[in-house]
C-alpha cells in the first residue's frame, strides 16, 4: 500500500502507520487457468481464521495444500518463475515436443481434440516391474517460449510401460490461448499441473457417454467452450453447460445434432464478430 494507515491489531490496539519501501518483487498471474511459459502454479490455502488468527499457506505442491486438515484450498494465484524441474504425476525421458506432421507421431497415442496440440513425451518406468501409467483428466502440458498454446487433456489417458523400459505417446489436446500458435515440432513443453480453473472443471466434469474422436464435430464444440472460458466472457453459463451436456449425449449421425451444435455454438462469444 502506498498510502499509510493506522494498523489495528486483533487485542485493538493501534500500532504506528504502515510505509510504503517500494517493489519488493513481481510475479505473472495466470491466463485462463494456466501460466505462462517458464513458470509453474503457485497454489494457496487459507486457514479461515482459526484461533483469531488468519493465515495462509502457499505452495507449488497441490497435493500438500489439499492435503491440510482445517485449511481452505483456495486454489491457483499466481505464477512463479521455474527454478529446477518441476516433477509430474509420471516419468518423463528428453524433450516433450510439439508434433504438426505425420513424421513425428508414434503409432501409440491418447487424447482426443483438433489437433492444435499434439505433442509427442517418451513414458519411463525405471522398476523391474510393467506398471500402468495415468496421464490424469485436466493436466496441462505448457509451450516452454509462451509463444505456442498451451495443452490440456480432457479424458485420463492410460499407458502400460514395460519393466525398465518406455513408451512414445502422442497426445492430442485442447488448446488454452485462442490468439496463439498452434504446436510445432519446433517448440518444446514442460509438464504443468492438473487446471483449478472452475470454468474449465466444469466442461470437464460434464459426462460424455459416447466419448469423442479427434478431429470430430464433438472435439470442435468442445474446443470452442474451452475458448469461452479462456478468451471469451469466462465459465459457461448454467444453460450453455446443459446445452453442451445434451450435445455430448447425441451422435454426430443423428439428426437432430446439427441444430444443437449450431445452437450451443451460437451461444459463444468467442464465435461472434469483434
Amino acid at each position: 500500500m502506498k498510502t499509510g494507515y493506522q494498523a489495528v491489531a486483533a487485542n485493538g490496539i493501534s500500532y504506528p502507520a504502515w510505509t510504503y519501501e517500494g517493489d519488493a518483487f513481481a510475479v505473472k498471474l495466470a491466463v485462463g487457468g494456466t501460466c505462462p511459459g517458464g513458470t509453474v502454479p503457485l497454489y494457496r490455502a487459507y486457514n479461515d481464521g482459526a484461533r483469531g488468527d488468519p493465515n495462509h499457506r502457499y505452495s507449488t505442491d497441490i497435493a500438500l495444500l489439499t492435503s491440510l486438515v482445517g485449511w481452505s484450498f483456495e486454489g491457483l494465484v499466481m505464477c512463479v518463475p521455474v527454478t529446477a524441474a518441476v516433477p509430474a504425476p509420471f516419468e518423463v525421458r528428453g524433450e516433450i515436443r510439439g508434433c504438426d506432421n505425420a513424421q513425428c507421431a508414434p503409432p501409440v497415442s491418447g487424447g482426443a481434440a483438433v489437433g492444435l496440440v499434439d505433442l509427442v513425451l517418451e513414458i519411463g518406468n525405471s522398476s523391474a516391474a510393467p506398471v500402468t501409467v495415468t496421464i490424469p483428466s485436466g493436466f496441462v502440458f505448457v509451450s516452454s517460449t509462451g509463444t505456442y498454446q498451451d495443452g490440456l487433456l480432457l479424458d485420463s489417458t492410460i499407458v502400460q510401460v514395460p519393466a525398465n523400459g518406455s513408451v512414445r505417446l502422442l497426445l492430442s489436446l485442447y488448446c488454452l490461448q485462442q490468439s496463439r500458435s498452434a504446436a510445432s515440432s519446433a517448440e518444446t513443453y514442460v509438464t504443468g499441473a492438473v487446471t483449478t480453473n472452475p470454468g474449465i472443471l466444469a466442461i470437464i466434469n460434464l459426462p460424455r457417454p459416447l466419448g469423442i474422436a479427434n478431429d470430430a464435430l464433438m472435439a470442435s464444440a468442445t474446443q470452442f467452450a474451452l475458448w469461452e472460458v479462456t478468451d471469451g466472457t469466462g465459465a459457461l453459463s448454467a444453460s450453455q453447460l446443459t446445452m453442451l451436456r445434451n450435445l455430448y449425449a447425441l451422435p454426430e449421425t443423428d439428426v437432430s445434432f446439427p441444430a444443437a451444435f449450431a445452437a450451443f455454438l451460437d451461444t459463444l462469444s468467442v464465435l461472434k464478430p469483434d
